[in-house]
C-alpha cells in the first residue's frame, strides 16, 4: 500500500518569516514558534509514512492556517522482494562508517592546500565582460527600434498628406512603421515571460545521516561552506550552485544535487571523488559567482531561444481551435510569425554568448579536478570516469526500456539501482567503445567541459596520492537505500507528469529481462519487414500467384517490391485521414455550421462534393487493401518456407503466431472505424461554447458509435486467442488496457468514451506489432541459420504444395 509524506512549500503568502502564519500554527497544533518557523522552511518534512486519506486530511489543516504543501508519494519496499542479507554484505552494513569521527578516521593526513592563479582570476573577470556582449547587443536593438520608430513616426507625421495616388501610397508608408513596433513588441515579450521552474527532491538529514556527515567532514577537511540542504535527482552526475540566485551564493547558502545513480553505482572513494570536485566549485565563490551570472545570460538567451513560455502555448492551443474567424487566424498567424523571428535573433545571441563564455566553464572544471585528486589520488580519477561514462551508458538504457515498459502502462520501480545493475553488466566491447571515446575526443574552443583526455592527462601530472581511500559501496551511506531510490523513482515520475506511479511500478528484474527481449524482438521485426511494417493489418493467406522456386527467390521478390508497397501505403494511410476529416465536415453540414471544406484542406467546396469525396475515399481504401493482398500472401509463403525449417516447438509456435495475426487481419475494418470516431468524438468534445449546443445531438450519436464500434471490437475479439498464458485472448489483453465495453448513456461524459475506444484500438494495434516481431524473430533465427543462396537451387526442395 503506498505511503506518503507532507512536504512544505512555504508560506501562502511567499513570505516564510510571517509571524501571523507562525502563531496560527503554533495554536492549531501546540507547537513552540522555533518548530513552526522550520515548517515554513520549503522543502521541510513535515509528516511522512501516512495514508493517502490521513495526509490529505493533514494537507487542509495546514493549508488552513496559511501552509502550502506538497503530497509526496513514498515508495514502500516490499520485505519479500528484498534480496536476501548474506554475511558479506552484513559485515559490510556493520563495518561502514556512520559518524562524523568514522569518517575523520578514514582520512590520511591533511588535505593540500593550493592557491588561484593570476591568470584565473583574470580569465574569470574577461568572461564575465564578455558574457555581457550578447546583452548588449539585446539592449541596443531595442532602443535601436525605438528610435527608428521615434524617427519614422515623426517623418510619417509631416510627409503622410503629402503623398499623391492616394490611400494606396499611404498605406505603404505606415507599413514600415507597423511592422517595426510588432518587432519591438516581440522582442520586449522574453522580458515579462515566464518559465515554471522544476521541483526538487530534497533529502532530509535524518534519512541518510552517514551521507550528510561524509559531507560535512569533507567541507570542513576542504575548507568549504556546508551546503545548506543535498538534493537527489535520477542523473547520472552531481551539482553544486546557489540556493536562490547571486545573493545566496555570497552569503554562503549552497545546494549540492547529487544523481542517485551515483549513490547505487559507485564506491565510497568514487563518489566522495565527485563530491570533491562539487566542492571545488563551491571554494571558488568568486568564480562561483561569475558562473552563475554567465549561466544566468546563457540560460535566460537559451530559454526565449528554444522553450516556449505561456504566451506562446495559449497561441498554440487558439490555432488548434476549429472554425476561428479568419481575421483571428490571421493575426495568429502573423504573431507566430514574429515569435519565430524573436526566436531565431535569440538563437543567434545565445550561440554567440554560450562559444564566448566556455572558457571560464574549462578553466572552473580544472580548478575543481584538482580538489577531486588531492581527496581520492590521482590514480583514481581515470576509474571514476570510466565509471561515469558506464553509468551514463546504462542510463541510457533504463530510459529507453522505461519507454518501452509505459506502452504497456509499465514502469521501472527503481531507476538508479537498475542504472547501476545495468552498468555492472557492461560488456567488454562496451568498454572498449568508451575507452575509444575517451582517447579520441579533444577538447574544443566551443566546448563547456574539457574533454576526458585532457582532463585525466592534467590531473595524472600532478601526481597526489589522495586523502580518502575507501572503497566500500556508496550505498551504505544510505540506511534504506532501496525506499530511498524507489521514493526518487516516484517523485521523477510525478514530475513526469505521471500522476500516482505506485499503479505502473513493477520489479525491476522482471520488467528489465522482460523489456530487453523486446528490443531484440523489434529488430528483427526490422530485419524481416525492413522498411515496409507500417502498422497496416496483414491479410496473411496461401494462393500465391507467382510461387517462388525457394526461399532466397522469395526474399528476392519481396525484397524488389519494397518501394512499391511504400508508396501504395502512403496512399492508403492519406485516404485513411482523408475520410476522417471528410466525415467531421459532413457532420459539421448536417449540423448546419458555418463551414467552408477548403479550410480542413479537402479538394471539397459545398455539401455535395464532400459526400462524393466519402464516396471516393472509402473506395480507394477497398481497392489498396486489394492491392495488398498478392504482396501479404507472398510474405506468408516466406513465413511457411521458414516454418518447413523450423523444429515442431518452433513451428508450434509460430502456427500460434500466425492464427492470431489471421484473425486480427478481420479487425482492420473496426480499428480503421474507431481510429475515425474517435478523432470525430475529441474535436467534437474541444470545440468552443458557442458550437457545443449546436452539435449536442451529433455529439451524444458520435459517442453512441464510439460505444457500439469499441463493443463490436470486444465481440469478435474473444475469438482470436493470443499465445499468452496471462491473456487467452484479444478480448482480455484490450481489457487490460483499460478498453473494453461500456454501454452507452447520456449520463455519461463521452469523453470516458472517448478514452476507453483511443485505449481499445490502441491495445489491439499494440498487441499487433508483437506478434508480428515474435514471428519476425522466429523467421530471422531460421533464415540466419542457413546458407539462402544455396536454397534456391534444389527448387522443390524447399517449394511448399
Amino acid at each position: 500500500m503506498a505511503k506518503y509524506e507532507l512536504v512544505s512549500l512555504g508560506a501562502q503568502n511567499g513570505n516564510n518569516r510571517d509571524n501571523h502564519v507562525v502563531h496560527s500554527l503554533c495554536k492549531a497544533l501546540d507547537i513552540t514558534p522555533a518548530t513552526a518557523q522550520k515548517y515554513l522552511v520549503e522543502g521541510h518534512v513535515l509528516k511522512e509514512s501516512l495514508s493517502l486519506s490521513l495526509a490529505k486530511s493533514l494537507a487542509a489543516v495546514f493549508s488552513e492556517h496559511g501552509l502550502r504543501v506538497e503530497l509526496r508519494e513514498m515508495a514502500v519496499l516490499e520485505t519479500n522482494s528484498a534480496a536476501p542479507t548474506t554475511p558479506h554484505s552484513k559485515a559490510q552494513q556493520n563495518s561502514a562508517p556512520k559518524l562524523k569521527a568514522d569518517f575523520i578516521k578514514l582520512l590520511s593526513g591533511e588535505f593540500p592546500r593550493s592557491s588561484v592563479s593570476r591568470e584565473y582570476r583574470i580569465g574569470m573577470i574577461c568572461t564575465l565582460l564578455i558574457s555581457l556582449i550578447a546583452p548588449l547587443i539585446y539592449l541596443l536593438m531595442l532602443v535601436g527600434l525605438i528610435s527608428f520608430s521615434v524617427f519614422y513616426f515623426s517623418v510619417l507625421v509631416e510627409n503622410i498628406g503629402d503623398f499623391s495616388g492616394g490611400i494606396a501610397k499611404q498605406f505603404l508608408l505606415v507599413i514600415p512603421y507597423f511592422i517595426v513596433i510588432v518587432l519591438f513588441l516581440f522582442l520586449l515579450k522574453p522580458l515579462f515571460a515566464t518559465y515554471q521552474q522544476p521541483k526538487l527532491y530534497r533529502l532530509q538529514a535524518k534519512r541518510a545521516p552517514a551521507l550528510f556527515n561524509l559531507v560535512d567532514v569533507m567541507c570542513d577537511k576542504l575548507a568549504v561552506p556546508r551546503p545548506t540542504e543535498i538534493c537527489l535527482d535520477t542523473q547520472v552526475n552531481a551539482s553544486a550552485g546557489g540556493l536562490d540566485g547571486c545573493l545566496s551564493l555570497r552569503k554562503g547558502e549552497l545546494r549540492l544535487t547529487i544523481g542517485m545513480p551515483l549513490l547505487t553505482g559507485m564506491n565510497m572513494r568514487q563518489l566522495s571523488g565527485i563530491l570533491a570536485h562539487e566542492f571545488g566549485h563551491f571554494a571558488q565563490t568568486q568564480a562561483m559567482q561569475t558562473r552563475y551570472i554567465v549561466q544566468t545570460v546563457n540560460h535566460w538567451f537559451y530559454s526565449r531561444a528554444y522553450q516556449p513560455d505561456e504566451w506562446d502555448l495559449r497561441l498554440q492551443n487558439w490555432a488548434k481551435q476549429e472554425h476561428m474567424p479568419f481575421v483571428m487566424n490571421i493575426a495568429i498567424i502573423a504573431a507566430q510569425l514574429s515569435i519565430g523571428l524573436t526566436r531565431f535573433i535569440f538563437k543567434g545571441l545565445f550561440n554567440l554568448n554560450f562559444k564566448l563564455t566556455q572558457y571560464m566553464s574549462r578553466a572552473m572544471e580544472f580548478d575543481a579536478d584538482s580538489y577531486e585528486s588531492r581527496f581520492v589520488g590521482s590514480d583514481q580519477f581515470e576509474n571514476t570516469a570510466i565509471e561515469l561514462r558506464k553509468l551514463a551508458l546504462a542510463a541510457q538504457k533504463v530510459a529507453d526500456i522505461n519507454k518501452l515498459a509505459w506502452n504497456d502502462n509499465k514502469l521501472l520501480a527503481n531507476i538508479p539501482l537498475a542504472v547501476a545493475n545495468l552498468a555492472k553488466q557492461t560488456s567488454k566491447a562496451q568498454m572498449r567503445k568508451i575507452e575509444q571515446q575517451m582517447q579520441r575526443t579533444d577538447s574544443s574552443t566551443w566546448d563547456s567541459h574539457p574533454a576526458d583526455k585532457d582532463r585525466i592527462a592534467f590531473v595524472t601530472s600532478r601526481g597526489d596520492q589522495g586523502i580518502f581511500k575507501s572503497e566500500l559501496p556508496a550505498a551504505l551511506l544510505i540506511g534504506d537505500i532501496d525506499t530511498l531510490s524507489e521514493s526518487v523513482s516516484a517523485f521523477f515520475y510525478t514530475q513526469q507528469g505521471i500522476k500516482q506511479p505506485s499503479k505502473f511500478t513493477v520489479s525491476n528484474d522482471s520488467l528489465i529481462e522482460n523489456e530487453q527481449q523486446k528490443q531484440q524482438t523489434a529488430e528483427y521485426l526490422k530485419q524481416f519487414f525492413g522498411e515496409i511494417y507500417s502498422g497496416r493489418f496483414f491479410h496473411l493467406s496461401n494462393l500465391v500467384d507467382n510461387k517462388p522456386r525457394g526461399l532466397s527467390d522469395c526474399i528476392a521478390q519481396i525484397n524488389a517490391q519494397h518501394l512499391q508497397i511504400n508508396n501504395q501505403e502512403q496512399l492508403y494511410f492519406k485516404q485513411l485521414d482523408t475520410l476522417r476529416v471528410a466525415s467531421l465536415v459532413k457532420l459539421y453540414f448536417e449540423a448546419n455550421l458555418n463551414i467552408a471544406p477548403e479550410e480542413f484542406d479537402l479538394p471539397a467546396s459545398n455539401r455535395v462534393d464532400v459526400g462524393n469525396l466519402i464516396t471516393e475515399s472509402t473506395a480507394a481504401i477497398k481497392q489498396h487493401q486489394n492491392e495488398f493482398k498478392p504482396f501479404d500472401k507472398l510474405l506468408h509463403h516466406r513465413i511457411m518456407l521458414c516454418r518447413s525449417l523450423m523444429s515442431s516447438q518452433q513451428s508450434a509456435r509460430l502456427d500460434s503466431l500466425l492464427n492470431a495475426l489471421q484473425g486480427m487481419a478481420k479487425l482492420e475494418p473496426i480499428i480503421n472505424n474507431l481510429e475515425r470516431f474517435h478523432f470525430i468524438l475529441d474535436t467534437l468534445i474541444n470545440l468552443d461554447d458557442e458550437w457545443q449546443s449546436k452539435i449536442h445531438s451529433r455529439l451524444l450519436a458520435q459517442t453512441n458509435l464510439c460505444a457500439l464500434e469499441t463493443k463490436r471490437l470486444a465481440i469478435e475479439a474473444k475469438n482470436i486467442s493470443l499465445p499468452d498464458p496471462k491473456y487467452p485472448n484479444l478480448a482480455e489483453f484490450i481489457e487490460g488496457w483499460n478498453g473494453g465495453v461500456l454501454d452507452f448513456s447520456p449520463t455519461i461524459q463521452p469523453s470516458q468514451y472517448m478514452f476507453i475506444c483511443e485505449q481499445s484500438y490502441k491495445a489491439a494495434k499494440y498487441k499487433h506489432y508483437w506478434l508480428c516481431a515474435e514471428l519476425s524473430q522466429l523467421c530471422m533465427e531460421v533464415e540466419s541459420s542457413i546458407n539462402t543462396q544455396a536454397l534456391s537451387e534444389p527448387a522443390d526442395e524447399l517449394a511448399l504444395v
